[in-house]
């Protein structure tokens, strides 16, 4: 059995946070990666663009409509996949 793991965060805060903030997080991320790899269960990953850079599709009543850039609504986005 494979899983994905999706990662959510608001781009919003990283924007506002300090260097120090962020390398606590990148770190922990990094430990959490290499706990992975050695235990043979990483088969890969990506970071994904930016929100700014998406494309939304919805379905509705059998109709399909894209917007360019973000979901109006504001959420946490998922920034990448492991």
């Amino acid at each position: 059995m494979k899983y994905l793991c999706l990662i959510y965060d608001n781009e919003k805060a990283w924007e506002t946070m300090s260097k120090e903030e962020a390398g606590a997080i990148f770190g922990e991320y990094g430990a959490f990666t290499q706990d992975i790899q050695k235990s043979g269960h990483y088969l890969g990953g990506n970071p994904l663009q930016p929100t700014s850079t998406a494309t939304t599709v919805r379905v509705r009543q059998g109709k399909v409509s894209t917007t360019d850039g973000r979901s109006p609504k504001p959420r946490n986005s998922s920034a990448g996949i492991i």
